[in-house]
């Protein structure tokens, strides 16, 4: 009997843990104080988890202000570039002309018996006592010594010379001075500017 009542007191302690598990209380526990309410769901709320970046209407703008600052430094670069080439071919004419320039000054400064055959052409004696000629013929200034061809001084590729044209000025008083005016364009890519150079010889060797 004593087996039996065992037992039965058995079961119903392993009856009343369930029924703690399940309601939540564990009966004759000193912990039961902790098991005797409900366990609270609100509190176990998912917070939104917070992520870095930036929204569509963030990424329209700094890209509209890339694009905008992109085509600012585009276009100061191109004309800055196109100034740049402009230059270079501006110089390169100078040059160009200023070789033929240098060089009829020399000669037509140390010879002697000038005479302008037209105002595009002008002939003289050089230190060598040949006749030398300058002119201007298909868009170049030239030199022809003797009866020779003119050759060109002047590059119709760099520069476009347009007209050359000599005076001189005679007067009462020596040494006589020869005026020589060139006229050209200077022309770089779509663009294009005038060229106009004056200078004066004063001869050195009088006749």
């Amino acid at each position: 009997m004593k087996t039996e009542k065992f037992r039965n007191q058995k079961s119903i302690q392993v009856v009343n843990v369930r029924k703690a598990y399940t309601t939540g209380q564990v009966l004759g526990s000193p912990s039961s104080r902790f098991w005797s309410s409900p366990i609270k769901t609100d509190t176990l709320r998912v917070r939104p988890k917070l992520t870095a970046g930036f929204t569509l209407i963030e990424l329209m703008v700094s890209v509209s202000i890339f694009i905008i600052v992109a085509f600012v430094v585009t276009g100061t670069f191109i004309v800055a570039m196109d100034a740049y080439r402009k230059a270079q071919q501006v110089q390169l004419v100078m040059d160009n002309v200023n070789y033929a320039m240098d060089a009829m000054v020399l000669e037509i400064r140390e010879g002697t018996n000038y005479n302008p055959i037209s105002s595009s052409e002008f002939s003289f004696k050089n230190v060598n006592q040949r006749d030398v000629s300058y002119g201007f013929e298909n868009s170049a200034i030239c030199r022809s010594l003797g009866t020779g061809d003119c050759s060109p001084l002047t590059d119709p590729k760099i520069a476009t010379i347009r007209g050359l044209n000599f005076r001189l000025l005679e007067g009462i008083s020596q040494p006589l001075m020869v005026q020589i005016n060139v006229y050209g364009t200077v022309k770089s890519g779509k663009s294009q500017s005038d060229l106009n150079l004056q200078t004066t010889i004063t001869q050195r060797n009088s006749d």
